[in-house]
């Protein structure tokens, strides 16, 4: 586990646990599905996974990348953005990490 991905030139993943304040798991719900939509719909080459599950307000993001070119790509989207803009306006506490797989077919 790292705290960043520098130490990653291959393919990596990113486990990012994000809890939201009480009154706003519905709209933290809503506020992925555009991002879920753009990662399904395959205009993210590169970016292998991307699911999220919850249980009340806590929240977890799975996220695999081929490589850090296609995590910046990610990052550029706006959906990424818009997502990123509303968890900052509710105050989400998020906690980043990034892994190596042990088995990647």
């Amino acid at each position: 586990m790292s705290a960043t991905n520098e130490i990653f030139s291959d393919r990596y993943f990113i486990v990012c646990q994000i809890e939201a304040p009480g009154d706003n798991v519905e709209e933290l719900v809503q506020a992925f599905k555009p991002m879920i939509q753009f990662f399904e719909s395959g205009q993210e080459p590169g970016t292998l996974m991307f699911r999220v599950v919850h249980f009340e307000n806590k929240f977890v993001v799975f996220e695999q990348y081929e490589n850090l070119a296609a995590q910046l790509l990610h990052r550029q989207s706006e959906p990424y953005k818009t997502l990123g803009a509303f968890l900052r306006s509710i105050k989400a506490k998020m906690d980043l990490k990034y892994y190596e797989g042990v088995f990647q077919p």
